[in-house]
């Protein structure tokens, strides 16, 4: 069963078990803990706990952690870590589901490469589609992309999917408003 790991800040997860996953023993959920107290007053105890994870002998747990690193890193990281990030995820073997993609889609959108962002954000939903919550922030993201770029006609697309495939999803509510401001143009 797949872990629900926190690429966004979740609201609704109550402190104490916040706290209680980092205290845990259990390296998975330490894991889990740390990725919902990095939107948190507990960002630092989660950035500690991911740097001992990051070490882990066991691959994937090792690359989650530091796929959360990344996070904390977004804003300062350099167009190289960016390129990094994405070598990273395309080389390796542990499968890390679509949150991490969601990072270099960020990471490639800051620095100005919104066609690089946009197939990392849709890596989301076309290899991990069951993952809904980041499947439809995926699509939203791209869409949000093609239109700043005035590809229209790409995001009514993506817009469209993301409305018939994740309609009970919050990004879902922001891409309707979307394509009726687009419907207004």
């Amino acid at each position: 069963e797949e872990a629900p790991l926190a690429w966004f800040a979740v609201p609704g997860v109550p402190r104490s078990r916040i706290e209680a996953w980092l205290a845990s023993d259990s390296p998975a959920a330490q894991l889990l803990g740390a990725s919902h107290a990095l939107s948190t007053n507990l960002r630092g105890a989660a950035v500690e706990q991911l740097q001992q994870l990051r070490t882990s002998t066991d691959p994937r747990l090792a690359l989650l952690a530091e796929t959360q690193i990344w996070r904390t890193e977004i804003v300062t990281a350099g167009p190289a870590d960016v390129d990094q990030w994405q070598q990273i995820l395309t080389r390796n073997s542990a499968p890390t589901g679509g949150g991490p993609w969601l990072v270099v889609g960020e990471g490639l959108a800051r620095h100005g490469h919104p066609d690089r962002a946009a197939l990392a954000y849709l890596r989301v939903p076309v290899l991990y589609p069951q993952q809904r919550q980041l499947a439809a922030r995926g699509l939203l993201a791209a869409a949000q992309l093609a239109t700043k770029q005035g590809q229209t006609d790409e995001a009514r697309r993506m817009l469209a999917e993301l409305a018939r495939d994740y309609p009970d999803t919050p990004p879902a509510e922001q891409g309707a408003a979307m394509l009726q401001s687009q419907g207004s143009d």
